[in-house]
């Protein structure tokens, strides 16, 4: 006895199939076949006619289902049905295997576009508490694929941009340590001394260009996860040049764009005062003075590139500042948590619920969560999920504790935001005065100017009695802050007069202070359709309110000394003549 087994591939071989068995059973019968051979047939027959059937029924369950998660949830894409038309972030013996995972129901808040996303913040709907999503919302989005494509950043333009790259082993003891992998400055590994104390290891990264990093991290031969897991960078999104993303805005956030908008107006000025020589003459032409403040200002940017093979990702950590991360290549799975759904988690689990990298947590943690500690998915229970797609942004707000895996070879923009004035106006006292957090910059706006020699050293290194105590009384009404510490204010600003001896150094504490409080300035006159009409408007709270103009006068002074102008700096609005100007 013989059994035979047929197997058919579901789409339109099905149609085929099923008119040859029927062109063969008539066949069968016309020419009288032997009985076994017509029973096969016939079988055939009737078991292809009910797999049919089955099927039918199969999609129509799957579609009312899908229809009553869309409902419930959103509507979750599907990245298989819709691929990406576009250029390719990696191709050919670079491009990694995906990693294939059932997509989870995404239980973020949905918008469908852009436009729906700026109409629920004009209607003051959108619940910044909380993560979201919002599909395809990507400006200018063929042209970013096209610039952050891995030929393109492999190019000869790209070729001085230095990334920080640790060796497997030390990245994973990074991450299971809670740090950042590649993404930190230093690698640092605990161990015991021989008097049984704590000991720390400090690893130095590897700097490599990116087409030693595309080398080491990418390629279709490398096991996504074990061999990936560690490759996340996140790098200054203005290191790929100011022309290239120095000005780029998520204009569907612009309600909420203060800190884009601020970065814009920042770094116009910043590089304004670059191109025409105007800056290195207030440095008093130290070039590699000047070269250490730029590199410092452009740190402080608020726009980042955030790329990686699949199976890398960030490890779980809690956010400090709202962002919303705009995909432009790749795919990335989403976990968050409330702080409180950590806590219960991490008291529930205890230490079987360990830091370590994105993968390691949905490959070996995320099912044990579930069905040994009782995890459950959802909003009522603190913990959101989603897969993002290319033009796809997703909207982290701060204090939420986060991870997300790299499903495919990824790259996306990253921006901090700012969500109200008051967000404003503490991030601007951080930036400009703030003596707790050991931040005095402002204090150079009521420096004396002293007579400087030709290497840009003060003359006279002390400051009279009379000038230490304007600049105490000044100190004191338009900026406080030292008494709360204890601090003697004449004291302090003897030793600003004593330690900040070259113009130099005052320029790196005093430019970033006209720079912000212009920047809010420009609020008014950029047309800023998030509501701020001018830096008037802001709380009393913000420093730049009562020092703006002193600050100002202040860096015109030096330009006046250095026979230079500075284009963006304005002259005082406050009615100050020139020859009036008080000079501390």
């Amino acid at each position: 006895m013989y059994s035979l087994r047929m197997g058919v591939q579901h789409g339109e071989e099905t149609t085929q199939v099923m008119e040859d068995i029927n062109k063969l059973l008539a066949y069968s019968k016309s020419e009288k076949i032997a009985t076994p051979l017509q029973i096969l047939l016939r079988t055939a027959h009737q078991k292809l006619t009910q797999a049919v059937k089955s099927n039918k029924k199969k999609v129509a369950a799957d579609k009312a289902r899908k229809l009553a998660q869309e409902k419930k949830f959103g509507k979750e894409r599907s990245n298989e049905s819709e691929e990406n038309d576009g250029p390719k972030f990696t191709e050919g013996k670079r491009q990694s295997k995906e990693l294939k995972a059932k997509a989870p129901v995404c239980n973020m808040l949905e918008y469908k576009s852009k436009a729906d996303l700026q109409a629920a913040f004009e209607a003051g709907t959108v619940p910044l508490e909380a993560p979201f999503i919002v599909r395809n919302a990507v400006d200018t989005f063929s042209e970013l694929q096209e610039t952050l494509s891995s030929d393109n950043l492999r190019s000869k333009k790209f070729k001085s941009i230095g990334i920080k790259y640790y060796e497997p082993k030390i990245a994973r003891v990074m991450m299971q340590q809670g740090g950042k992998g590649g993404q930190g400055s230093e690698a640092k590994i605990m161990g015991k001394d021989e008097e049984g104390g704590q000991a720390m290891e400090v690893f130095d990264p590897q700097m490599v260009d990116f087409t030693e990093f595309f080398a080491k991290c990418f390629s279709k031969n490398k096991r996504p996860g074990p061999d990936t897991e560690h490759c996340e960078q996140e790098i200054n999104a203005l290191r790929l040049g100011k022309d290239v993303m120095g000005k780029y805005e998520l204009s569907g956030f612009k309600k909420v764009g203060y800190r884009q908008e601020m970065d814009t107006n920042i770094y116009n000025n910043l590089y304004t005062s670059i191109e025409d020589g105007s800056l290195l003459k207030l440095f008093d032409n130290n070039q590699d003075m000047l070269d250490m403040f730029i590199e410092g200002m452009e740190k402080q940017s608020s726009r980042s590139i955030v790329f990686g093979p699949s199976g890398s990702g960030s490890s779980m950590a809690q956010i400090g500042m709202p962002f919303a991360d705009a995909l432009v290549h790749g795919r990335r799975r989403w976990f968050i948590l409330t702080p409180q759904a950590y806590i219960k988690l991490k008291k529930s689990a205890g230490d079987d619920f360990q830091p370590g990298s994105a993968f390691s947590f949905f490959e070996d943690m995320y099912a044990e969560l579930k069905e040994e500690f009782g995890m459950k998915i959802g909003i009522k229970h603190g913990i959101y999920e989603c897969n993002q797609g290319p033009g796809d942004i997703v909207y982290i707000p701060a204090g939420l504790v986060r991870t997300s895996l790299t499903l495919a070879d990824s790259i996306s923009y990253k921006q901090e935001l700012l969500l109200s004035m008051e967000q404003v106006s503490q991030y601007v006292d951080a930036r400009v005065w703030f003596p707790r957090r050991q931040t005095w910059n402002a204090a150079m706006c009521y420096s004396p100017l002293e007579t400087w020699n030709k290497k840009g050293t003060m003359k006279k290194k002390q400051a009279s009695e009379k000038k230490l105590r304007k600049m105490v009384n000044s100190l004191s009404q338009k900026l406080g802050g030292m008494s709360e510490l204890g601090m003697d204010p004449q004291q302090l600003v003897g030793a600003f007069d004593q330690q900040i001896a070259t113009r130099a150094a005052k320029m790196s504490l005093l430019v970033p202070v006209v720079l912000t409080c212009k920047s809010v300035e420009q609020f008014k006159s950029s047309g800023s359709s998030n509501g701020v009409t001018s830096i008037g408007d802001v709380t009393q709270q913000h420093r730049c309110v009562n020092i703006r103009n002193d600050c100002d006068n202040k860096l015109l002074e030096h330009a006046k000394q250095m026979k230079t102008k500075i284009k963006w700096l304005e002259q005082p609005t406050d009615g100050t003549d020139e020859k009036k100007k008080v000079e501390l």
